[in-house]
């Protein structure tokens, strides 16, 4: 089947033998879909958004490793036409535009909630661990606005 993520919408559409676009039901019979080219896969789960709402979408897996795992989530704003006000600006058409990805972690507790963005936040969800972060940390320079760097931290955590 052709098919392709609405990552606006947040769900998946095909097209049946009849040339019907249909979105796929958000449920469990769909939880894991895998584009085969791409191997880009898409899990459908439970998780706390940014500002703390409980959300059942889409994420991409980009890494697993033992009890913890890295996902990201496509993010895409609707931007509505304007018509020029006057003959000396032109009109701007509406558009979709991709924002910055968000980015979420499993937990050994099977909680996924929102990446830490600095060593700050990762020592505080992990206190018991807060040395061994901070000299993984300096010693390996990482920068958490880089997904190998994400996977590295991980890795680390799945040890």
């Amino acid at each position: 089947y052709f098919m392709r993520y609405n990552a606006y919408n947040d769900n998946f559409e095909f097209i049946t033998f009849e040339n019907d676009t249909l979105a796929l039901n958000k449920t469990d019979d769909f939880s894991t879909i895998t584009f085969t080219k791409t191997h880009k896969k898409y899990c459908f789960m439970n998780y706390l958004s940014e500002n703390g709402k409980r959300i059942k979408g889409y994420l991409v897996e980009l890494h697993n490793k033992a009890d913890f795992a890295l996902y990201k989530k496509e993010n895409i704003t609707f931007y509505a036409g304007k018509k020029a006000k006057t003959t000396l600006e032109s009109d701007l058409p509406a558009q979709y535009s991709k924002v910055n990805y968000s980015y979420y972690f499993k937990t050994k507790s099977g909680n996924i909630i929102k990446f830490p963005e600095s060593r700050k936040q990762l020592t505080k969800l992990f206190p018991a661990k807060k040395e061994a972060i901070e000299s993984f940390i300096k010693e390996n320079k990482i920068d958490f606005d880089a997904d190998a760097d994400r996977i590295k931290i991980i890795d680390f955590l799945a040890q």
